[in-house]
């Protein structure tokens, strides 16, 4: 009953094995990298080259590490001999400068001209043999290089055996320009005044409230009772509002005490009238118990 279905199943299994042996890995060609290394631009390359529709190779000498980016020329490796194949298609430039050599340069000599359509490999490369390179230019920048940032690809062949080369020319990070900088520092040194500023004058409102809340009590322990409490709010809002807040609250004490005063003044006139009556009052008694003295010490006989 079951040796239908795993009969199916085992010829499916070995179909999709077949297919899977039988089919050629996805390719990602020769791929060079062109960068900035610290003072220096580096290129580095890594990969593998289908020649099979290439055309049949030209045996060429004494090939270096160089570059030509308005010719589209980029040759990496060490110096060696080499065998150049045509039949690419691509870019014809990458930049607008002359003949650069590299400084120095290792590993497998590959390159590529996009001006002459020529792929260039090591003399006796075995098609789909690994390959490695790198070259480098000394206090060189991508700029004085003539090179233009961006990806470019050489192609050849078609179905399973298409290849490609790629020149990837990575841009340097940006660094912030000077007016930048200067912009960025006069905003953080601007941050630091205006928190300084806000702080100082917190400081100083807190230094009113405190000379107002004084002036308020001054006023509360002139007056007694309720009336302090609400001077003392008094002297304590005016004092919030800053300068003229505290001369305000000054100006409220001092009337305040003029009023008492004045109060006062007004309180003891009736006790100077009444006193000056007495007095007035008195005079003539104190005048006449005088004479009356004066004249019983005049008729008394000597002694």
């Amino acid at each position: 009953m079951h040796r239908p279905s795993i009969a199916a199943a085992f010829c499916v299994t070995m179909l999709l094995l077949g297919f899977g042996l039988s089919a050629r890995p996805a390719r990602a060609g020769f791929v060079v990298t062109l960068e900035q290394v610290g003072s220096d631009v580096v290129a580095s390359g890594s990969g593998a080259i289908d020649l099979t529709d290439l055309s049949p190779p030209f045996f060429n000498i004494g090939f270096f590490s160089h570059l030509i980016p308005n010719d589209g020329v980029i040759n990496t490796g060490q110096v060696s001999s080499i065998d150049e194949y045509s039949g690419i298609t691509g870019p014809t430039s990458f930049g607008s400068a002359g003949d650069e050599v590299a400084s120095s340069g290792s590993g497998d000599l590959v390159g590529i001209s996009g001006l002459e359509d020529n792929l260039v490999v090591p003399a006796g490369y075995i098609s789909g043999e690994a390959l490695s390179d790198s070259a480098t230019y000394d206090n060189r920048t991508l700029a004085s290089l003539g090179v233009i940032p961006g990806t470019y690809t050489w192609t050849w062949g078609s179905g399973p055996t298409a290849d490609s080369f790629t020149l990837d020319i990575i841009a340097p990070a940006a660094v912030p320009e000077p007016s930048s900088l200067l912009l960025l520092a006069g905003g953080l040194i601007g941050l630091v005044m205006l928190l300084g500023v806000r702080s100082r004058s917190t400081d100083g409102e807190n230094r009113e409230a405190s000379a107002g809340t004084v002036a308020g009590s001054l006023v509360a322990a002139r007056k007694g009772g309720l009336g302090a409490a609400g001077a003392g709010a008094a002297g304590y809002g005016r004092g919030r509002r800053g300068w003229v807040g505290r001369d305000e609250a000054w100006r409220f004490w001092s009337a305040s005490i003029d009023a008492d005063n004045r109060r006062s003044f007004l309180g003891l006139r009736p006790r100077c009238c009444q006193l000056r009556t007495r007095l007035m009052t008195a005079a003539p008694r104190f005048c006449r118990d005088i004479a009356a003295s004066f004249a019983t010490a005049r008729s008394a006989p000597p002694r």
